[in-house]
């Protein structure tokens, strides 16, 4: 979860530096403080709420009840996770074309780019 939300804060960051956009810090931060909590808030419910109705075999050492949660919880990540890097990559892809197509105009002004900047 960590390395997608820093990909994603990586994209806003590179709008705001490379297409001279106006980002500040909290529009960088947002899309990840949200993805990261909707995580977070998921898992612990999940925890939570198996405690409560497992009390009596929260000690037990045995496998009873324990891989619903386990499967509930992986589940539960997965399908967040997935949506992360559904999101992820419509952002890149976006930004990939805005800046091809910002590559293309400047070649087209006749302004010389640095070789390296979009291969």
């Amino acid at each position: 979860m960590h390395p997608l939300c820093a990909a994603i804060q990586s994209i806003f960051v590179c709008k705001r530096d490379l297409e001279k956009k106006k980002i500040r810090v909290g529009r960088i931060v947002l899309a990840s403080v949200i993805l990261h909590g909707t995580y977070d808030a998921a898992l612990l419910f999940i925890n939570q709420s198996w405690q409560r109705s497992h009390k009596e075999n929260y000690f037990y050492e045995g496998t009873n009840g324990k891989i619903g949660i386990a499967l509930t919880s992986g589940v539960t990540s997965m399908l967040i996770l997935t949506t992360g890097i559904v999101y992820y990559m419509v952002l890149s892809r976006a930004q990939y074309s805005r800046l091809r197509g910002k590559q293309q105009r400047a070649e087209i002004g006749g302004i010389s780019l640095e070789s390296g900047f979009l291969t």
